[in-house]
């Protein structure tokens, strides 16, 4: 295959641009072209527009940002390189610098032969209809039918490193917690070899806490290998080994968060929800949003305490869209996506973490007890090419004559999988429907 040639669409998914290196829109061409079409967008938006860049540890990083930047430069626009940090960093950036739009090279929970671009503004992740331009122009670009101007060497603009970054980022996070917070606890951190490395020591050592950190040697390629949110086994081991008062798993860029008790028991988005539902910051809170994947055990937890779930889209945009649009503060996903819009209004894994252990120590909830969860089975097909339309049929079809599992069938925005999800009375209820619809589908 000719992957210079690849389609240009889709060109954003679920959370940004993502996708393979070597494939469109991440080839030696096509970045070109992106670099170029973003350019455009932004000029559009400013006469003179300010950046941010900011990175996790992948290798292709330096390429992608290289790609940005000469585009970037050439048309005019100041870059603000503020090298290796976590997603959340760029939000806590934006609030404190004059910067229109942040620029986050990372594949997320992807392996590292994935990358992938999100933009935000101060207000957050940009809109569906800011994408959907972005794409259009970009499809154009692909097509031979826009051309770049050439730069001219008065209106080249140049690169301000971003020295204290990280300071930065650590000082606004700490600022929302007590000095003496984690005071005498022994916390373990997993680091996945991603963004976190940089900074989360930092946070937690100044916050008093007797650190034991894991995976915190990035060499480029070894990001969420089989270590951080997604894989969470070497910390539940070493939490127990080490009587240690809880541990922490975080993504590759540092948006998610998985919670490890004393005990070694996994404690998800939902359960953080749940229990953060009781924080005193947060208890005044009548709706917290979650999304369609969010498990009814949460539904009901929150309702016996006189709250609301309310369910979004898959991905934490379509959270913070609905908070920001209600003036509502709590809400997050299973996968550890927790946004606190009291702090920032995007998912910061590090805050999220200080929160938790805020409500343990005040709650005394040192197990994390939340709620019975029902029994759910989440399955990945690798997939190609997929008829979305007959998926719905599929799906539609089951919900009429299954009225009580809960089925979910939809196209990864990050990677080419299709996920399916089932929630039903019984495990092996939830097994057996979802054995059946994973043939169905291999079989269309």
């Amino acid at each position: 295959m000719d992957h210079n040639k690849a389609e240009c669409t889709p060109l954003f998914g679920t959370d940004g641009i993502r996708g393979l290196v070597g494939i469109s829109p991440f080839t030696r061409n096509h970045i070109i072209h992106l670099a170029d079409t973003i350019a455009g967008w932004l000029l559009a938006k400013s006469p003179h527009p300010h950046v941010l860049i900011l990175h996790d540890t992948r290798s292709s990083c330096d390429w992608i940002k290289a790609a940005l930047k000469t585009s970037f430069l050439s048309h005019g626009i100041a870059v603000h390189d503020a090298g290796i940090l976590p997603t959340p960093a760029a939000m806590h950036l934006l609030k404190t610098h004059p910067l229109d739009y942040a620029f986050i090279i990372s594949g997320s929970h992807n392996p590292g032969q994935y990358n992938g671009i999100k933009i935000m503004s101060p207000r957050g992740k940009i809109t569906t209809i800011e994408e959907d331009i972005i794409t259009k122009a970009f499809i154009e670009a692909c097509a031979g039918n826009t051309n770049p101007p050439c730069p001219n060497y008065q209106q080249l603009e140049r690169v301000h490193t971003h020295t204290q970054a990280a300071e930065e980022y650590i000082k606004s996070v700490c600022s929302h917690f007590s000095p003496d917070l984690l005071c005498g606890k022994k916390i373990i951190i997993d680091c996945g070899y991603g963004a976190t490395a940089t900074v989360v020591q930092s946070i937690f050592k100044r916050l008093g806490a007797n650190i034991i950190a894991l995976n915190t040697t990035p060499n480029g390629t070894n990001i969420n290998q089989q270590v951080g949110s997604l894989y969470p086994h070497t910390l539940q081991t070493v939490v127990c080994q080490e009587n240690a008062y809880a541990g922490f798993a975080f993504d590759g860029d540092g948006d998610r968060v998985i919670a490890v008790t004393q005990e070694g028991n996994i404690k998800d988005g939902d359960d953080m929800l749940a229990m953060l539902s009781q924080h005193a910051d947060y208890a005044h809170q009548r709706i917290i949003a979650g999304t369609v994947m969010s498990n009814s055990g949460l539904e009901q937890f929150l309702t016996a305490h006189g709250k609301q779930l309310y369910r979004t889209s898959v991905g934490d945009r379509h959270i913070a869209a609905y908070l920001n649009q209600h003036n509502y503060i709590l809400g997050g996903e299973p996968s550890g996506h927790i946004i606190l819009n009291d702090i920032i209004p995007a998912a910061d894994s590090i805050s999220t973490a200080l929160r938790l252990l805020e409500y343990i120590d005040h709650s005394g909830n040192l197990s994390m007890q939340t709620f019975e969860k029902s029994p759910q089975m989440l399955t990945n097909i690798r997939i190609t090419n997929v008829d979305l339309q007959a998926i719905e049929q599929l799906t539609q079809e089951y919900r009429c004559t299954n009225p009580h599992p809960r089925i979910l069938i939809r196209k990864s925005g990050t990677e080419p999988v299709l996920r399916i999800m089932v929630e039903a009375p019984s495990q092996e209820e939830a097994q057996e429907l979802t054995n059946v619809l994973v043939q169905k589908i291999k079989h269309m």
